[in-house]
């Protein structure tokens, strides 16, 4: 580590000392408990993740709680956070942390990332963060820092730039204090390095940034098409049977997999109002003799980089059928059963409704 990287992590540390974050997964070195933290962050924001976090750790407070827990359990706690995968691989990785190392979590980057789920920047996080060990780091916000420090324009998701910021990351790192050091590195991300209009004024490392000296920061690092957002529309149909109601285990190869749902049908943004009660009729009648569903409310959502758009609609089924066909997926449930499943956001809303929390009828998220 050369005179410069160490001055540029003195003053991190001293300016991380004065600007961190009160953040509950900063205030414990327990490695389990910062897995938990770093797998909720992924692709998700601080203020979103606290109450999660804080909450999934009252419900399984250490790895081999985790480890026990039943899918349906992890998925319900998780519901709401979105990226529904982590949660299952979390859970895969709390297995194999029992099963494998005697559920203590590993101290080392190398072992960490033959867990499930778990990458190079989890491993390096829960390494530095849990055991203070010297590993680097390397995410949105510390990418971001190291890419205008060094000038570098490579675009951020190219194996080339990859490879060129972690290099940048380790000669950063000093060998004592990587908790910290990491810390500040993402932190002057989150609240100085930001991707528009960074407030190098207030930065303790522009000194020796390549981008701010060259006036750069505007086109460093370069900014990363968009993917175009896709329309989808579906017809989802709450049915009910003396007081119960039919929902979907979603099975694997949809999207959350694993949570509820109501029983729907994909459609056109053409499709009429009369075409969606005709086709929600007869899945309908598949589960018994109903009267034609009526809508009720409108949900749109976005999954990834679909713009997801919802109709939902009621139904009563007059006969006792029962449902057979597939007893793994479909089920009738109470409403007092339907607050206990593991929905997502949008089906949450329809749950909402049902048990009479809603205001709205038209709701978007």
């Amino acid at each position: 580590m050369d005179k410069k990287a160490k001055e540029i992590s003195r003053r991190l540390a001293a300016w991380y000392h004065k600007a961190k974050r009160d953040l509950p997964w900063r205030n414990t070195s327990d490695p389990y408990s910062i897995l938990v933290s770093e797998v909720m962050l992924q692709q998700t924001t601080v203020s979103v993740v606290e109450p999660y976090y804080l909450r999934f750790l009252g419900a399984f407070p250490d790895v081999s709680a985790l480890a026990r827990a039943h899918e349906e359990d992890v998925l319900r706690l998780w519901s709401g956070l979105g990226y529904y995968r982590r949660a299952r691989l979390l859970h895969a990785a709390a297995k194999s942390i029992v099963a494998q190392h005697d559920g203590r979590v590993p101290d080392n980057v190398t072992t960490l990332r033959g867990l499930p789920g778990v990458g190079r920047y989890t491993a390096g996080a829960v390494a530095s963060f849990g055991y203070g060990k010297a590993a680097p780091i390397v995410e949105a916000n510390s990418a971001r820092v190291l890419t205008r420090l060094h000038a570098y324009r490579g675009a951020l998701k190219g194996s080339k730039t990859k490879q060129a910021l972690w290099d940048f990351a380790e000669e950063l790192l000093p060998s004592d204090n990587a908790r910290e050091h990491n810390y500040a590195l993402m932190e002057l991300g989150s609240l100085i390095c930001v991707p528009v209009k960074p407030l190098c004024e207030s930065c303790p490392i522009a000194f020796a940034c390549a981008a701010h000296v060259n006036n750069l920061t505007d086109s460093i690092p370069p900014a990363s098409p968009k993917p175009a957002k896709i329309s989808v529309h579906f017809a989802g149909v709450v049915t009910e049977r003396d007081g119960r109601y039919l929902v979907r285990r979603i099975p694997e190869g949809e999207w959350h997999h694993g949570l509820y749902e109501f029983p729907k049908i994909t459609i056109s943004a053409k499709t009429s109002c009369k075409k969606a009660r005709e086709m929600l009729g007869d899945l309908v009648h598949l589960y018994g003799s109903c009267i034609d569903p009526a809508p009720c409310m409108s949900i749109k959502y976005t999954v990834t980089h679909h713009r997801v758009t919802l109709q939902v609609w009621r139904a009563y089924v007059k006969t006792a059928d029962v449902v057979c066909d597939y007893p793994d997926i479909l089920s009738w449930v109470s409403a007092e059963k339907l607050r206990k499943l593991p929905f997502g956001s949008a089906q949450k809303k329809i749950v909402k409704l049902i048990t009479g929390r809603l205001d709205s009828l038209n709701t978007e998220s």
